[in-house]
Formats: C-alpha cells, structure tokens, sequence
C-alpha cells in the first residue's frame, strides 16, 4: 500500500515518497485515505512537483496539537485543494494526519469548497475531525464494507461542515444567508442521527428556534423538510449500495436517520420516491 500511495499521492502531490514525507501509516476508507507522518525537518511542496493534474484534496491536520505552519503562523489545520499551490514549512517533526479526499467526494459541496488553500483556525468541528481521524490511523480494528462507507461518509461530512463553519466564521457580518447556508451544512451533516431536529440545530448556532424557521422560511420551505429531503437521500443511497443488501430495511431507516423503516417509507413517498423494496431492485428515480 505505501508503494502505491508513494506513486499515485505523496509523489504527484508532495514531490517526495513515503521516505521523504515520514510517512507511519495509512488506512482506507473506499474513496478516502488518511495517511500519518512524522515530518522530516524540510518543506512539503504541494502541488509543485509534476505538471499532471493532480488527483486529490486533503486535510492537513496537527495531530500533536502544535499546528501546521501557514504563513507567519500555525493553524490546527489546512486544507489544500487538488490545485493548490502552496509550500508547507516543516520545522520541526510533527506528528500530522493528511486526510485525502477525491474531488468527486466533495462534488455536491462544491459551493464551499474553496480553490486553492485554506487555513483552517481551531474550533469544535476541526477538534472533532481531528480526533476521529487520530482514533482511525493506526488503528487495530479493520471495519466490515459497511464500517468502510459510514466512516468515509462521516469524514466527507466532516471536512464539508469544517470548511463551511471556517468560511462562516471568517465573515460573521454577512447578509443573513450565511445562517441558511451554515443551517444547510449541519442538517447534512447531523441527517443520520434520529434525535437531531430544529431544536438541536437551533442550540447548535447558538441562535432561537424562531430564527432558524424564518431563514428557511424566506427560502420557501422549514428546517424538518430539509432534514427528511436530506435523509431521503440517504435512505436511497443505502437502500441501492450493494454492501448494504444483507441490512433488513429496519436497519437501514436506522442508518438513514429515521426512527423506523414506516417513517422512511412515509418520506420517501412524501418526495415522490418508490417504496424501500422497490428502490432496492432498483427502480429508478423519476
């Protein structure tokens, strides 16, 4: 594994291999691969090395808590875009995560996903990434196909809601919006967990109840049809992922978010979706 990733990661993206980047360990999660370093004494050059289009983005993560070097300071993270152009100065030897992740990962986040590289400043949700990240690599226990595509689900989620609370936080003036598109981001992020709601969202922006209505109100549409549109998905996902066919359809509503498969087959019909078994065989979505 560390042979192919030194061909197809570390050397298009850093310049270097496995050697040169201290690279300790690596695990993957289908689309998504965490990697730990202990970085030598010298510059990561990412994205200056090779002229190919690059494949991935990453996370960049402290996970020794002393930061990573951007600029004149150190950030508890930075996340580095496929076409980034940028220099990190190693000086000293960091204990550091890089989470990569292919673009198409992120394709239905593109809104936030920045263009080139962005520091990212300590805060609850980078906290969060970094220590479920630190917990995966190394890690003993080898997760079931199933394990595999919950955790790269949480860690695209993860990164997304980081990025856009990073953006959010950085303009904390902006026209109302931004309380919608930070509502949109945590709603996704929390569609599997069955007790997340408005109430929660709400607690979680540290704003009223009241306020969340209205901003989606002006939009046309609530917080909860939101949730049960973005659990919809999800239920759909699952319900036609191979590795989730030995899973009873009670279990996946479970997985999805929903407090039984009755409440699953009520939204999806809600949204004009076939019922669960008939999603399963592989009715098509009209």
């Amino acid at each position: 594994m560390a042979n192919d990733l030194s061909t197809k990661l570390l050397r298009p993206h850093l310049g270097a291999g496995a050697q040169k980047t201290g690279l300790v360990a690596v695990r993957s999660f289908r689309s998504v691969i965490l990697t730990r370093h202990v970085t030598p004494i010298a510059p990561w050059e990412w994205g200056g090395a090779l002229p190919a289009p690059l494949t991935h983005h990453a996370f960049v993560i402290a996970a020794d808590g002393e930061g990573v070097p951007f600029g004149d300071t150190a950030r508890a993270a930075v996340f580095l875009t496929a076409n980034a152009r940028v220099t990190i100065p190693w000086r000293r030897h960091a204990d550091v995560i890089v989470g990569w992740i292919p673009p198409t990962a992120l394709a239905e986040f593109a809104d936030v996903a920045p263009e080139d590289a962005t520091p990212i400043d300590d805060s609850l949700l980078v906290r969060g990434l970094t220590s479920f990240a630190t917990t995966l690599v190394p890690g003993s226990l080898d997760p079931s196909s199933i394990g595999r595509y919950a955790i790269e689900r949480l860690l695209v989620e993860m990164a997304f809601a980081t990025l856009l609370d990073q953006n959010s936080a950085r303009t904390p003036d902006r026209a109302p919006a931004s309380l919608l598109e930070r509502s949109r981001a945590l709603l996704l992020a929390h569609r599997s967990e069955r007790e997340y709601g408005t109430t929660q969202l709400a607690r979680e922006l540290h704003v009223s109840v009241r306020q969340v209505q209205r901003a989606f109100a002006d939009v046309g549409t609530t917080p909860g049809d939101v949730l049960r549109r973005n659990r919809v998905d999800l239920a759909v996902e699952l319900l036609r992922h191979p590795d989730y066919r030995p899973l009873p359809i009670e279990e996946i509503a479970a997985h999805a978010g929903f407090n039984n498969s009755l409440q699953m087959r009520r939204a999806l019909q809600a949204e004009g979706m076939p019922s669960p078994s008939r999603l399963r065989a592989g009715e098509p979505v009209h």
